[in-house]
């Protein structure tokens, strides 16, 4: 193979390398010119230089700035080693005032402004920074730096400072490789705080200062940092990469489940000190709520928390939160906004709550707390607001529940040290729905109630004042006065009840609730109209006083209901169905076998009863004020209720029309239609209705049950003690009858006899000789000749079957 020889090889053309070889000589020139600068710029006088910056940066930071070492990194760089800085006139509690420590910062000058002979940085690289910030709210810590650094940057930002060193030369970009930051509060106010660095970016240049970068937060996990550190709104935002708990990070131990968890979607810094946290979610709480017992609260959301530091104190704010209780069955409580500020100085507190009811309607509750009086004053306002959520999470109290619309506002004031207690009301209600066992066994609804009320408590003293109380009716048109004073010594109370004369119809259609139903049918003719008084005084028994005055001269009964046809108790024929307090329903009436007319007894029978149970029963119209008078003076000496003032044609209304609940309806309904029933009836009748329900034992219903039950013969054989024994017994018969099976009679159940057979001869009905005869076999406790019976068998008509008993549950038969 031909080769050619080396002096052969073409070289390049003059034309090509002139360029490569001028690039060359130009690159080593531009080394050797960068090393020389590198000598030259970098020595000594870059030190005084830089310095000299740092100087005047720390006088513009209000703050001290130390650095260890001034040497150069790398090609162009120049790199501070251990520079700190502390905050001028800052003390905090561990006594020194160093707020940034950084190993190593490394800058890089701009060329062009450096050859000018001005010092501009490009670029600011800070490695492994240490930030120890102390914001004691009590003041004199790095908390008053920060705030006065934030306000200067404002304020130059709003002079078109930021952005620009001094004398307008550009600012760089900062960076952050690693590091951490810690926010401690000494006073324990505020939770501390530690965050790890990945990496972060400040870029100056721009006017807002934008920063980004992602972090590390102790005990939360990862988070992606941005926002703003300058401008008119300085603003950090994280967004968690984490699904942390965070329930281990609140200041306080909450006692909760152990599995509890306390997660957020975000958190936004701001300066001065706000934090907020986007999506807040608790969950499986199951934490005890001091007054709602058996309503744990099991989960917590709100749309945003947000919490300020200020001068003054603390603000926390949560926005569309939804609390989650248990118990029986879940209740959720939405609240448009809860607002709650502590000053920092004093203790005091502050809260406002706005809730939202399903329909938008709007109700305000505000609490404030003064450590310094030991006051805690609370006031809600409302405009048309349906508390159905809140009911159902408080549930009855009292075993009373209310529901409506509700306006106007209610004041409650709580003064711990003097333990004093003072409510005041002030509103209305529409579609009022009331739920009390103490007014009806059913709801009572669709009503409308304007309340105006004072209530003052003395703990210390146990003194309780009740004034300017008054309830209105304005569909029914009562009015409802109260007035009261109790104490330990004493008890005042007087109350007042106004119904002014209105059309009978209209009234009756206006009632609510069951006692309106219990009207169904009934047809009235005039007005109607009442003033009734109740007068107790517990000092001076002798001064309780009811009394009732009827308007009622032209009001009459056209037509009675299906559910109560007192105009048919007078048909002989007349049957009607009676439950009783066993459940079982059995027929009563003239018109049933076994009906014991008063032709059919003794005499004396009926005369005993009614001298055992009610003395005045032939003279009185129903109602015998002096008897009720007189029990409400023993049941105020007593402090309970120990003594009734019915009267038998009273009883005979509830026994054969009502139930037998103990409710304010029933005994307003037994009121109205016991003055019907003695306008209507006979008094034999009302007799011969009343020894045919009275109740003489388990499963014994009237006299002739009775007669049969005990002596085991038909009533027209009762005796006298028979009787006697039979009316001393009305009060508790299943306890006096079961003695009696055992052949015993009590004490009491013989000073009973004896006074029926007293009330016999006062009224001349027996002789002295056979009071002394039959009151000595009483006083010996002989009540017949036929030996007790070892059980209590009804020997009557069997009952008809099992029902319900309800308000007015009897139909006509």
């Amino acid at each position: 193979m031909h080769q050619s020889p080396p002096n052969s090889i073409r070289a390049p053309s003059r034309r090509a390398t002139a360029p490569r070889r001028a690039a060359a000589v130009l690159a080593l020139g531009a080394v050797l010119c960068v090393g020389g600068l590198q000598l030259l710029l970098r020595g000594e006088p870059l030190r005084g230089r830089v310095e000299a910056a740092l100087d005047s940066v720390a006088v513009d930071l209000n703050a001290r700035i130390t650095v260890g070492a001034i040497r150069p990194a790398g090609m162009w760089g120049i790199e501070l080693v251990d520079l700190e800085l502390r905050p001028h006139r800052v003390a905090p509690a561990a006594g020194d005032p160093r707020l940034v420590r950084i190993p190593r910062v490394v800058v890089y000058p701009a060329l062009r402004e450096l050859l000018a002979g001005r010092l501009a940085l490009t670029r600011v690289v800070v490695e492994q920074p240490e930030i120890s910030a102390r914001v004691d709210p009590r003041g004199g810590s790095h908390a008053d730096w920060i705030s006065w650094l934030t306000h200067s940057v404002r304020r130059d930002a709003g002079a078109g400072g930021a952005g620009s060193g001094h004398d307008g030369v550009p600012t760089p970009v900062v960076e952050i490789i690693g590091g951490t930051a810690a926010l401690d509060d000494p006073s324990g106010r505020i939770p501390s705080l530690g965050v790890r660095f990945e990496s972060l970016t400040l870029d100056l240049h721009d006017p807002t200062w934008p920063i980004a970068g992602r972090v590390l937060i102790e005990g939360v996990g990862r988070g992606a940092l941005s926002g703003s550190l300058a401008g008119s709104h300085t603003q950090l935002s994280l967004e968690l990469l984490d699904d942390a708990d965070l329930l281990p990070l609140l200041p306080a131990e909450l006692p909760v489940r152990a599995d509890a968890r306390v997660q957020i979607g975000g958190v936004h810094v701001d300066w001065p000190p706000r934090l907020t946290f986007d999506d807040v979610r608790a969950s499986r709480l199951s934490a005890a709520i001091p007054g709602l017992d058996g309503r744990p609260l099991e989960a917590f959301g709100a749309d945003s928390l947000e919490l300020v530091l200020r001068d003054a104190g603390v603000f926390a704010n949560a926005v569309g939160v939804d609390l989650v209780f248990g118990g029986d069955a879940l209740a959720s409580l939405p609240i448009e906004r809860v607002g709650v500020e502590r000053a920092w100085a004093t203790g005091a507190t502050s809260a406002a709550i706005d809730l939202l009811d399903r329909d938008g309607n709007p109700a305000a509750v505000v609490i404030e707390h003064d450590p310094s009086t030991g006051r805690t004053a609370a006031r809600a306002t409302a405009t048309a607001f349906d508390p159905a959520a809140l009911v159902a999470v408080v549930g009855p109290v009292h075993g009373v529940t209310v529901g409506g619309r509700f306006s106007g506002s209610v004041g409650v004031g709580w003064a711990a040290r003097s333990s004093h207690l003072d409510v005041d009301v002030d509103a209305s209600a529409i579609d009022l729905s009331v739920n009390a066992p103490l007014l009806d066994s059913a709801p009572i609804d669709a009503m409308a109630a304007e309340v105006v009320a004072r209530l003052s408590v003395d703990a210390r003293t146990d003194l309780i004042s009740l004034e300017r109380t008054r309830i209105y009716l304005p569909e029914v048109g009562l009015f409802l006065v109260a007035e009261g004073l109790r104490d330990p010594a004493r008890t005042v109370l007087d109350l007042h009840a106004t119904l002014p004369r209105r059309d009978a119809n209209a009234l009756a259609a206006s009632l609510p609730g069951a006692i309106g139903e219990a009207f169904d049918g009934f047809v009235f003719a005039g007005p109607l109209g009442f003033d009734g008084r109740v007068h107790i005084d517990s000092a001076d028994p002798e001064q309780t006083v009811a009394s009732l005055t009827l308007d009622a001269d032209e009001f009459s009964v056209v037509q009675f209901g299906p559910r109560a046809p007192i105009d048919r108790l007078e048909d002989p024929d007349f049957i009607w169905e009676v439950h009783t307090f066993d459940g079982s329903s059995r027929r009563l009436g003239p018109g049933v076998e076994g009906w014991t007319a008063l032709a059919d007894l003794p005499p004396l029978t009926a005369r005993a009863i009614v001298a055992a149970e009610d003395d005045r029963f032939w003279i009185h119209e129903g109602f015998d004020i002096a008897a009720i008078n007189a029990a409400l003076r023993a049941n105020v000496d007593a402090g309970a209720v120990v003594r009734g003032g019915s009267t038998i044609s009273q009883q005979v209304i509830k026994n054969l029309f009502l139930n037998h609940d103990r409710t304010l309806s029933r005994k307003l309904l037994e009121a109205f239609l016991t003055w019907q029933l003695e306008a209507r009836v006979e008094k034999d009748t009302i007799l011969a209705y009343y020894l045919n329900l009275a109740h003489w034992g388990p499963g014994v219903y009237g006299i002739r049950d009775a007669s049969l039950a005990y002596y085991a013969h038909p009533p027209s054989q009762l005796t006298l003690r028979e009787s006697a024994f039979l009316a001393a017994i009305l009060p508790a018969p299943a306890l006096f009858g079961e003695q009696y099976t055992q052949g015993m009679v009590s004490p009491s159940r013989r000073v009973k006899m004896r006074h029926v057979l007293e009330n016999l001869h006062r009224a001349g009905l027996i002789s002295d000789g056979t009071l002394r005869y039959q009151g000595d076999l009483v006083d010996r406790g002989v009540v017949s000749n036929t030996p007790p019976p070892p059980t209590l068998t009804p020997r009557g008509a069997p009952p008809v079957g099992p029902t319900t008993v309800g308000l007015l549950p009897m139909l006509p038969h």
